[in-house]
């Protein structure tokens, strides 16, 4: 159990998304001006953007997930399920969707308080979620390859 909270915490905190966050924090403190002109393009009312965030790519992701969990057929299916560290790829993937999911929450969030905040933030939070957001689904697509080429090498 110890392991598996460990494992969870490495998860979390050593992920390309926290690298992620960690590059928007310091290009906030060093180039803000960067933020300023998203923030300005954000409030010309263009709603395409929001949309896609909101509605694709949390759906793309879950398609992708269970790619992941589910590469094929029963018997490839099985082999997977009764790997040991299955659970290790499990919660990687789940933690995709669901931080897919606040994403896209956030977007509705950035969507409706944009007139709110200021041109600054709104250019921070948007490049921020959307690079957390990008930077997850890749990581889906990425394990996607590797267990079918994996699956692909057992059977």
């Amino acid at each position: 159990m110890i392991r598996k909270i460990i494992d969870f915490m490495r998860l979390s905190f050593i992920s390309p998304e926290c690298l992620v966050i960690a590059v928007c924090l310091l290009a906030y403190a060093y180039w803000p001006l960067i933020f300023v002109k998203v923030g300005l393009w954000l409030s010309n009312e263009q709603i395409w953007l929001y949309l896609a965030g909101i509605v694709a790519i949390p759906i793309m992701s879950f398609a992708t997930s269970k790619e992941i969990l589910f590469p094929g057929s029963a018997v490839k299916n099985k082999k997977i399920l009764k790997w040991p560290d299955y659970y290790k790829l499990k919660s990687r993937v789940l933690f995709s969707v669901i931080l897919s999911s606040l994403c896209s929450v956030a977007y509705l969030v950035l969507w409706v308080f944009k007139n709110d905040l200021s041109t600054l933030l709104c250019g921070f939070y948007l490049v921020m979620i959307f690079s957390i957001t990008f930077v997850s689904f890749l990581s889906l697509i990425f394990a996607s390859w590797n267990i079918k080429e994996i699956v692909s090498e057992i059977l």
